[in-house]
């Protein structure tokens, strides 16, 4: 049966139209799956500056059990949701995973994948400078367990070398970093690993605590407020778009000026006024209580005018900060079209109901 005519057309046009090709994956895309995929791990190594070495050690056991010692004065130890970190005598602990189920109750579920651990080795130019390493433990959505990996296996290679600039990494088939020579005194040599046998518990162990001071109280506060801009930065990172904008916007803008305290508050404060007016002057005429509510609803209006350009300013900054600097204009217009919905909704509008109610 021969087709013609326009719904002839359209088949041919579907015909000729293939599906896209799936892109390759990267060596990226590889080691990441292979790597997230590991039930535990356990890598020590050693960083020479040409002056002094210092062991670096790191582990894993599924689901949440990690450790990162760096030199003799730095641990860091995941367990259950909370980071324990140890610094020159100095111990703090936080639970990550109590705030950030706040921050979901919060805001909402805006991000793309629950957190999870990753281990970060950087800023590899430092020991050239007579300065350690960038060593952590980070806790975000989407991480490779192996954090290293985003930097180095996206440098030029042959083979297992990477190199850029005057440093040159040796990246194994399963992830992890065999050799890194850093300009030509520094390098970080492997000197254990295994990976999906069993990991001691004495590993993850808390050290004891006597002769440390515990800062887990003065820091709690500091730590919650990174956690919660961060929160803002993931969820803009994986979703720039009205619905997330909204709801960061609308519960951050709540919580600064506490809409609902500020409208009982106007109210009060125009009919305390109104009131003293009428005792001054009992038989004044119906028009001028009018005028003197107009002119009070002039005057808060313009404040909140006011209010906008001031929340304006410093919701772009926040933006700037939270897309580490400036966002493309048609997420900076979206952004700050939002900031000026939510004034309107939560601000605005509460407060000239107040004097139409005392106008009808």
């Amino acid at each position: 049966m021969r087709t013609t005519g326009f719904a002839g057309l359209l088949l041919a046009a579907a015909g000729c139209t293939a599906p896209p090709s799936p892109r390759e994956p990267t060596l990226l895309d590889t080691l990441r799956a292979r790597s997230n995929a590991y039930r535990s791990f356990h890598y020590k190594a050693e960083l020479t500056d040409g002056k002094r070495t210092v062991p670096i050690e790191i582990a894993w056991r599924a689901p949440d059990r990690a450790l990162l010692r760096y030199g003799p004065n730095h641990l860091t130890l995941f367990a259950g949701g909370v980071e324990h970190r140890y610094e020159r005598k100095n111990y703090a602990a936080f639970g990550y995973g109590a705030v950030l189920e706040g921050l979901k109750k919060t805001y909402g579920d805006l991000l793309p994948s629950p957190p999870q651990i990753g281990f970060v080795l950087g800023n590899w130019a430092m020991p050239t400078q007579g300065r350690g390493l960038l060593a952590a433990i980070e806790y975000r959505p989407l991480a490779p367990r192996l954090g290293w990996l985003e930097e180095v296996a996206t440098r030029p290679r042959e083979g297992h070398l990477h190199r850029w600039g005057a440093i040159e990494w040796e990246l194994r088939d399963d992830g992890f970093l065999e050799r890194v020579k850093i300009g030509s005194s520094a390098e970080l040599t492997m000197k254990e690993l295994s990976i999906d046998q069993p990991v001691d518990d004495a590993v993850f162990e808390l050290p004891p605590l006597e002769g440390s001071a515990d800062l887990t109280e003065s820091r709690r506060s500091q730590r919650a407020e990174d956690l919660d801009e961060a929160y803002h930065r993931w969820a803009l990172e994986a979703r720039p778009e009205a619905p997330v904008m909204e709801a960061l916007i609308k519960v951050d803008l709540s919580r600064r000026f506490e809409p609902e305290k500020m409208v009982e508050i106007q109210r009060k404060n125009l009919d305390d006024e109104l009131e003293a007016a009428r005792k001054q002057k009992p038989d004044a005429p119906r028009d001028t209580v009018r005028e003197r509510t107009e002119m009070a609803r002039g005057k808060t209006m313009g404040t909140v005018g006011i209010i906008e350009e001031d929340l304006q300013k410093d919701f772009a900054r926040r933006l700037e900060r939270y897309f580490g600097g400036r966002p493309s204009p048609a997420v900076t217009a979206l952004w700050s079209a939002t900031v000026a919905r939510q004034v309107d909704l939560q601000i605005r509008r509460p407060l000239d109901r107040i004097f139409a109610e005392k106008l009808r």
